[in-house]
């Protein structure tokens, strides 16, 4: 049970940031904080394929922890949560790389402290 407590908390923190969260947009960034060979764009979307993911859910759900969020049918683009920093690469410009900023780092970070800590009764 300590460890499905553990679960519980580390999906508390994820409700704050949004209490719809999907276990799969979750999945997506803890995927990139924890793997550090996924340094691309390219990279990310590879290794959820793996789990069976589309490659546009893939970019769906990596999009929401970018600095703007998917493009949407009216051309509008919604704020991400700025958790992952893209960029272009410097020996490709047509290909993105990814950094984990410091809000991301903070967010690991509260969900590892939950994890220790577990859900308070």
């Amino acid at each position: 049970m300590d460890r499905l407590d553990s679960f519980h908390a580390a999906v508390k923190v994820a409700a704050e940031l949004d209490p719809h969260m999907s276990l799969t947009r979750l999945d997506t960034f803890l995927t990139f904080a924890t793997q550090r060979d996924i340094t691309s764009m390219d990279d990310l979307r590879a290794a959820l394929a793996q789990d069976g993911l589309s490659n546009s859910a893939a970019y769906r759900n990596i999009s929401y922890w970018l600095d703007q969020s998917w493009l949407r049918r009216d051309g509008s683009r919604p704020e991400g949560e700025k958790f992952i920093r893209d960029y272009p690469d410097p020996a490709d410009h047509r290909r993105k790389m990814l950094a984990l900023t410091t809000k991301g780092s903070a967010f690991c970070q509260r969900i590892e402290k939950a994890i220790d800590n577990g859900v308070s009764k």
